[in-house]
């Protein structure tokens, strides 16, 4: 059997299931979309100039999965959460360059969804009028995914989903392009229907018979989820937050924070003036939080220090979930997927966890699409404050919603899974994004000129080998930041066995700005290429950057080597490609273990 891979967590039905019925032709979950170019111009320079390292067009539809080898994928399905389309411009930058008709065009240029569904999802936003994200959407998006065409028009393309490992095996020895599916679920707020009180009001602040009615939604539609397909189909894992409040736990800050500029400031104050409106004088560029409010649900009410310490974490109804989907009494048990919850909220799961361990029941935690943080442990993570301020001049980014070396160990100890995450937003720091900014314009400006000349029928032989040399340069400081990455994980767990919690959870067509030199399914041979090739030869490269004692520092070659434990690069290189995964499906995807409580640990 030729290398191939392994993603469990990705998108690849989101923007065929989300544009179905509103193209001339619909496409299936094969094919392509390509980015929308007309909504993107229909903005402002200033707002495009902001979307524009976001990806717009398909990373991860399945005819890509043949040329990067894909076998094995969790599909996370997702109901695009509602706060997302309801933007409510903050920022003077925002205020002066988003009109309020701009919304749907912005909307649809960054998620891939079509305009007038876009249009459709704003006015119920702004009417005020809820969403049951259950069955209006979970549900169709799974139903959407059962009647996609097994197989592709070319080649031996064909996906199966798998009912548990056994299965899983018996997909992957079918042809070397057959592709196995297993299902997710990103957030819980995709379990229950949302009247529009509920996307600002915590739950402690609902009258007792709203919190019974959500209670009793939440009950009824997870022993339906555990129930698809007699149970064969039953999610393996939910991601239990995502980006806003589900009544359940506290989420993470996820979306950007305003940055440091004077010109930023000039520029928002002096346009809001000559439109005639109140000038605004911010010297700041702005972040998406400044257009969208994630804030409810962060933290409690009496809490006035904003710090990661200081978080929500679970709810008694949280805890009341996930009790429900770790249960086997309704059908199989369901694994939690810490993304994205609270740093209160990890610690509160880790800490069950282990106590359910020191019982007999081993459940093991997963970190589905995440990068490390560099912090040592859960106090010194939860004493900051989120901003773009602790990320200047930082190799990773600092932000809670990242794994700290505590949470890494316990992660492990669980026989838990790490899925690495590549988005450009999530992982580098400023220090890195800065070093990379000048060669990745430069990459950007030539192949506008490129462009430009092939449409004038001229030459482009140097302009293509400058940037084919501009972008192995960037690659080398991709590979170099997944692999800081890598070793911050086995450095913080420094035993052999750190080698056998890591994977890949790339996040594509989640709405994200992929890593550049990695951008689609079908560049995962590139990555491998590319690791393997640091493995064996880490000296042609600037030392490894890892953080000790929360400070970024070199990785001394001989201290890296040491890390190794004795593995080779092609050892290494395939446990991320896809043997870690594999090897913790073997021990929990399986009917003993869900069913039955019976993990294959040995």
């Amino acid at each position: 059997m030729q290398r191939y891979f392994t993603d469990i967590h990705f998108h690849p039905q989101l923007k065929a299931y989300n544009n179905f019925g509103y193209l001339d032709k619909d496409k299936t979950i094969w094919e392509r979309f390509d980015e929308q170019p007309k909504y993107v111009q229909e903005l402002t320079w200033v707002i495009q100039k902001a979307i524009e390292e976001l990806a717009k067009d398909s990373q991860a539809n399945l005819n890509l999965f043949t040329e990067g080898h894909l076998r094995g994928g969790i599909f996370a399905l997702y109901p695009t959460e509602r706060p997302m389309f309801d933007a409510q411009p903050r920022h003077p930058i925002f205020k002066a360059f988003i009109k309020e008709e701009d919304y749907a065009y912005l909307g649809a240029a960054v998620s891939g969804f079509p305009l007038e569904k876009v249009k459709k999802i704003i006015r119920r936003v702004k009417q005020k009028r809820g969403i049951d994200y259950f069955n209006e959407e979970l549900v169709k998006e799974y139903q959407f995914i059962l009647n996609q065409p097994r197989k592709n028009n070319i080649g031996k393309g064909e996906f199966e989903i798998a009912e548990n490992f056994n299965h899983y095996q018996q997909i992957l020895n079918k042809n070397d392009e057959s592709v196995a599916v297993i299902f997710s679920i990103e957030g819980l707020h995709s379990l229950i229907k949302y009247e529009d009180k509920n996307f600002r009001t915590a739950y402690e602040h609902l009258t007792t018979q709203e919190q019974q009615e959500i209670e009793n939604r939440f009950k009824t539609n997870i022993e339906t989820i555990k129930k698809w397909n007699n149970g064969k189909h039953a999610p393996f894992f939910v991601t239990f937050c995502h980006h806003y409040y589900n009544q359940l736990a506290g989420h993470a800050k996820s979306l950007s924070s305003d940055k440091p500029s004077l010109a930023g400031g000039l520029l928002g104050g002096i346009t809001l003036l000559l439109q005639g409106k109140k000038p605004e004088f911010v010297f700041t560029q702005p972040g998406i939080d400044q257009l969208f409010d994630q804030s409810t649900g962060m933290y409690p009410d009496n809490v006035t220090e904003k710090k990661p310490k200081n978080s929500a974490g679970f709810n008694p109804l949280g805890e009341k979930v996930r009790d429900w989907l770790l249960s086997r009494e309704y059908g199989r048990r369901i694994l939690i997927d810490t993304k994205h919850m609270s740093l209160t909220a990890r610690k509160q799961y880790i800490d069950y966890v282990k106590s359910k361990r020191e019982e007999g029941d081993i459940i093991p935690i997963i970190a589905s699409h995440t990068c490390c943080n560099g912090f040592k442990d859960f106090e010194s993570a939860g004493n900051i404050i989120e901003n773009s301020a602790i990320e200047k001049g930082e190799y990773f980014s600092r932000w809670s919603i990242n794994l700290n070396d505590e949470e890494i160990r316990a992660i492990h100890d669980s026989n838990g899974l790490i899925g690495l995450l590549f988005h450009d937003g999530r992982m580098p720091g400023e220090g890195f994004k800065k070093s990379i900014r000048k060669t990745k314009n430069k990459i950007r400006r030539l192949r506008k000129t490129k462009v430009r000349r092939e449409e004038k029928g001229k030459n482009t032989d140097r302009i293509s080998k400058d940037i084919e040399k501009l972008s192995n340069s960037l690659r080398k400081s991709y590979i170099h930041l997944l692999m800081s990455n890598v070793f911050q994980i086995v450095y913080a767990i420094n035993k052999k066995s750190a080698w056998d919690v890591i994977s890949i959870g790339s996040d594509y067509d989640g709405l994200v700005d992929p890593l550049d030199s990695y951008y689609y399914v079908k560049d995962y041979p590139k990555f491998y290429e590319d690791m393997l090739h640091f493995l064996k030869n880490p000296n042609q490269y600037p030392p490894l950057k890892i953080y000790k004692n929360n400070r970024c520092t070199p990785l001394p070659y001989s201290e890296l080597k040491s890390l190794y434990f004795n593995f080779t690069p092609e050892e290494i290189s395939e446990k991320i490609a896809h043997k870690n995964t594999e090897e913790f499906l073997r021990k929990f995807f399986t009917d003993e273990y869900l069913e039955k409580g019976q993990p294959v640990i040995a």
